[in-house]
C-alpha cells in the first residue's frame, strides 16, 4: 500500500492572482474562538421538561392505549429513580462544560459497529459543488478543483481565526459555541475493535503547525496534494485543476492500485482488523494511514464504477 502513495507539489505559475479575501487576515474585530472560555456551560434541562418532551414525541407514534401505559411509566420514573438520575446529571454538569458531548459522540458515532458509509455519513455538502461549477458530464476535475479550493479557503479562515463567529439573534446577538469547527478539517474517525476514536490534527496558527494537504483517491491509488503555497495561502482553483490533471495523467500510466479505501465501507470491527493487519504486514503502511487520517480532507476521483447515465 505504501508504494502507491505519491506526493504532488505545485510547480506551475499561478494562472491568476489570489481572489481578495472576504475577511481581513490582519486585524479582525473578532477571533473565531475568542469567546469559548467565557461561554456558559451546557445547562441540564429540568426533569419535568425532559419527560414532557418525551411524551410529546411518543404520542403521535402509538395508540391511545399504549400512550396511557407510557404516560404511567413516565410518571413512575419521574417520581422515583428519575429524580436520583437527574441529581447525578446536575453533579456531572458542575465539573463539565458540556455534560452531553462525550456520551453523544460515543453513542451516535464511535460505539456503533455498522458501516458509517450508510449509517452515519450518508450525505454531504453537495449543493456547494453545484453552485460553484454547474453539474455536467465530464467536468469532474474542474468541479473537484473548485470544491478543494472552496474548502481550502474556509480551512485557511479557521487557521487564521477569522472565520466569522456565529451569533444568535434570538438570544440578543450572543456568540455561539464555535468548538465544533475544530473537527471540520484534519479529523478522522479511526476504527477500533469495540469502539472507534477520533484523530484530530487541526490547529490554528497560534497553536502550531497543521497538515495543509488533501488525500486524493483515484483508481485504487492515493496521492498527497498540497493545497497551500509557500506564503501559507490556498492555491488557486486553476492551479489545483492542473495538479489534479497531473495526478490523473500519472495514474493513467499505472496499473490499478489495491483500492484499500474500499475497506472503509466495511463494518467498523472488520475494518479495524483489516487496518491492523496492513500495519502488521509493513510498518510503512502506518505512515500512509497517518498521512490520510490527518489530511485536510479526502476526495475520491475513482472512475471504475462510473454510472452509465447521469453525470460523472
Amino acid at each position: 500500500m505504501h508504494d502507491n502513495v505519491n506526493s504532488t507539489r505545485p510547480t506551475l505559475s499561478l494562472v491568476y492572482s489570489k481572489v481578495n479575501t472576504i475577511v481581513s487576515m490582519e486585524s479582525p474585530q473578532e477571533r473565531t474562538f475568542q469567546y469559548q472560555d467565557n461561554l456558559p456551560p451546557l445547562p441540564v434541562p429540568p426533569l419535568d421538561q425532559t419527560l414532557d418532551k418525551y411524551l410529546q414525541s411518543v404520542k403521535p407514534l402509538v395508540k391511545d392505549e399504549d400512550y396511557k401505559k407510557t404516560e404511567k411509566l413516565v410518571k413512575e420514573f419521574g417520581d422515583g429513580s428519575g429524580r436520583q438520575l437527574q441529581q447525578q446529571l446536575l453533579e456531572k454538569a458542575k465539573h463539565s462544560r458540556n455534560w452531553l458531548e462525550e456520551w453523544w459522540l460515543d453513542t451516535a458515532y464511535l460505539i456503533p459497529r455498522d458501516s458509517i458509509a450508510v449509517s452515519v455519513n450518508y450525505s454531504g455538502p453537495f449543493p456547494l459543488c453545484y453552485d460553484l461549477w454547474p453539474a455536467k458530464y465530464g467536468t469532474q476535475m474542474e468541479r473537484s478543483s473548485m470544491l478543494i479550493y472552496a474548502y481550502g479557503y474556509q480551512w485557511n479562515l479557521l487557521r487564521n481565526e477569522v472565520f466569522p463567529v456565529v451569533k444568535a439573534k434570538a438570544m440578543g446577538n450572543k456568540p455561539m459555541c464555535m468548538n465544533q469547527n475544530y473537527t471540520v478539517f484534519n479529523v478522522c474517525q479511526v476504527p477500533g475493535i469495540h469502539k472507534d476514536h477520533l484523530v484530530s490534527a487541526f490547529r490554528t496558527k497560534s497553536e502550531g503547525s497543521c497538515p495543509g494537504y488533501v488525500a486524493v483517491f483515484i483508481n485504487g491509488h492515493v496521492f498527497r496534494l498540497d493545497i497551500i503555497d509557500e506564503d501559507d495561502e490556498p492555491i488557486t482553483q486553476p492551479e489545483l485543476y492542473k495538479q489534479l490533471l497531473s495526478i490523473k495523467s500519472t495514474c493513467d500510466s499505472l496499473p490499478p492500485g489495491p483500492g484499500i479505501g474500499a475497506l472503509t465501507a466495511w463494518d467498523r470491527t472488520s475494518w479495524a482488523k483489516a487496518r491492523q493487519h496492513l500495519i502488521d504486514i509493513d510498518a510503512d503502511n502506518l505512515k500512509t494511514f497517518n498521512m490520510i487520517e490527518t489530511s485536510i480532507m479526502c476526495i475520491s476521483l475513482d472512475t471504475q464504477n462510473t454510472p452509465t447515465s447521469g453525470e460523472q
